[in-house]
């Protein structure tokens, strides 16, 4: 299964408020590889996802720059800062 299918059974999963199941499915991939899924879909569900996950700051350091941005701009501060 490639990262765009993934990331699509992702923001299904985390659409429907699955967390367990969204973490189980992204627990065994590497920091790096999970950026590059959380880069496919949509802020708010890669915020949702990012929030769940223990290694989120290793995580956010893989993505993107620019997506690093909206995700900043999407989100206040104070939220924002739980990543840090």
């Amino acid at each position: 299964m490639n990262n765009k299918d993934i990331s699509i059974k992702l923001s299904d999963t985390i659409e429907r408020q699955d967390f367990k199941r969204a973490i189980d499915a992204v627990q065994t991939l590497r920091p790096i590889d999970i950026a590059d899924i959380i880069a496919l879909i949509k802020p708010k569900l890669a915020w949702q996802l990012l929030e769940q996950l223990p290694n989120r700051s290793t995580i956010f350091v893989y993505i993107n720059t620019d997506i690093q941005g909206t995700l900043a701009s999407v989100f206040p501060r104070a939220v924002f800062a739980v990543i840090s």
